[in-house]
């Protein structure tokens, strides 16, 4: 390593604080990673609850607020769960809501709830408070599958005629202007670099964040009902009458990724070696 750095210009003053400064880092991390271990399916409890304990049936959709509520959607209406008991919500009063049918939940980073009533419907519950939204014009076109949030807290809609985004007041069909066809939305999911997937139709199209376009994977699908992220960055799908695989092609975002990441730590060491008044030798050899 000491001579490593020799070579590459840094003065020999400077190798013993820059080498402890990576041990540090080193053992600052190890210890880290020691917190986020990975579990085995056997060291986890696990605990039931059935009907006799007043668990709901017909259950649809589960969302955990950021007050840590769990909130079960049901066939019969919405229910609270807080780690004990289960209890049916109730809305205030001159609250009507549009059914009782709830298909699907989002819980949003400020807090909210998102609901999604069948067979239309949707509604916001945040700080105590529903707003209901049931007139046409306050709903996307076409009936709601689903609900999800980008990296921007922007909230779509999955639709059986597209996408939809909402604006905070209204509801903006997402179309050809957007390089996406207007096909019934299966999932749509945010992965750790903030790129927004959608399955739509056959097949699967991205948005990175801050893009106003979709890209498209021009792979085929059967149905995708969910879409995920293991924990090595590979993005993994469902489908109907297929087994569980990686979404083809991603690969090689992972792969600009790790470049990027590379780039970050050359800059980060540039950074330390400055901080500590260790500048490379002009001369040295570039090998």
């Amino acid at each position: 390593m000491q001579k490593w750095l020799e070579r590459v210009g840094i003065k020999r003053g400077c190798i013993w604080r820059f080498l402890s400064l990576c041990y540090f880092c080193v053992f600052s991390c190890s210890i880290g990673f020691a917190l986020d271990r990975d579990w085995a399916i056997t060291e986890f409890r696990h605990t039931a609850w059935t009907a006799k304990d007043g668990a709901p049936s017909q259950i649809s959709s589960l969302a955990q607020t950021r007050d840590g509520y769990l909130w079960i959607g049901t066939a019969r209406g919405l229910f609270r769960f807080d780690g004990v008991e289960f209890e049916s919500y109730e809305p205030p009063a001159g609250v009507s809501l549009p059914a009782h049918n709830i298909t699907s939940l989002l819980a949003t980073p400020d807090g909210g709830l998102w609901i999604v009533f069948s067979p239309f419907g949707l509604g916001l519950l945040k700080d105590g408070q529903m707003k209901v939204f049931f007139r046409p014009e306050e709903l996307p076109s076409g009936e709601i599958f689903n609900l999800a949030c980008d990296a921007d807290g922007r909230i779509w809609a999955g639709t059986l005629t597209g996408l939809a985004l909402f604006d905070g007041t209204h509801w903006h069909q997402i179309g050809s202007d957007w390089n996406l066809t207007n096909e019934r939305i299966w999932s749509m999911f945010t992965d750790r670099d903030g790129t927004f997937w959608v399955a739509t139709g056959w097949t699967i199209a991205f948005l990175p964040r801050g893009a106003k376009a979709f890209q498209q994977t021009n792979i085929h699908t059967i149905g995708v009902p969910q879409i995920t992220q293991s924990k090595d960055g590979r993005l993994w799908m469902t489908e109907f009458a297929r087994p569980v695989r990686t979404i083809p092609g991603v690969d090689r975002g992972m792969r600009r990724m790790t470049q990027r990441f590379r780039l970050k730590l050359t800059n980060f060491f540039s950074i330390v070696m400055a901080a500590y008044g260790c500048q490379p030798n002009r001369t040295a050899s570039s090998e």
